[in-house]
């Protein structure tokens, strides 16, 4: 109940941080991306504690990007970055929609499971200026899943994998609050 009560308080300290990571958390998508190109492109041990912050912060981010898409009502900075051309956009990606369901399912278990015993098996098969590219598989899926899920929030009502999407199905999402918390008078 405080977590939900964070994301829909866009007065209070907490819920302007949640807020803003959720709509900056591209900014974390592309310092992982970097970073991970740079491991595996060099053998340098002075990466590994720049890389695992950004790790944790590109984990925090894309955790509380869920938490907002799962506890929150639509916020107006959700509302802002639908695209005008939101059902051509959902056509010509409908393969990172289909990842984020693929993702967020059951089937993304076995996905994983091989993804995390993979670096483990590979290591020793590599030469030791390389074992940064044992991670390569999963760190793409990693940033992939994590782009997909940013997506399919934009795209949301025209994915065609949500079921019942406002048509008297399961998902409900309620009305915003029509009081606009950022906008300056004049």
């Amino acid at each position: 109940m405080i977590t939900e009560n964070a994301f829909n308080n866009p007065d209070s300290p907490r819920g302007r941080i949640l807020d803003w990571l959720t709509h900056h958390s591209s900014w974390f998508i592309a310092a992982y991306v970097g970073l991970s190109v740079g491991t595996w492109l060099t053998d340098s041990n002075w990466l590994v504690m720049p890389a695992l912050v950004v790790v944790i912060a590109f984990c925090g981010a894309v955790t509380v990007t869920g938490l907002h898409q799962e506890l929150t009502r639509i916020c107006l900075a959700c509302m802002r970055e639908l695209p005008e051309d939101a059902p051509a956009q959902a056509h010509r990606r409908r393969w990172l929609l289909r990842l984020w369901h693929i993702w967020s399912g059951y089937t993304a278990a076995p996905v994983l499971l091989v993804l995390l015993v993979l670096p483990v098996a590979v290591t020793a098969l590599l030469p030791p200026a390389h074992t940064g590219l044992a991670l390569a598989p999963l760190e793409i899926w990693a940033a992939t899943a994590a782009s997909s899920q940013r997506i399919h929030h934009r795209l949301r009502p025209w994915c065609p994998w949500c079921k019942d999407w406002g048509e008297d199905g399961d998902i409900k999402e309620p009305s915003p609050d029509p009081v606009n918390h950022d906008s300056l008078t004049r």
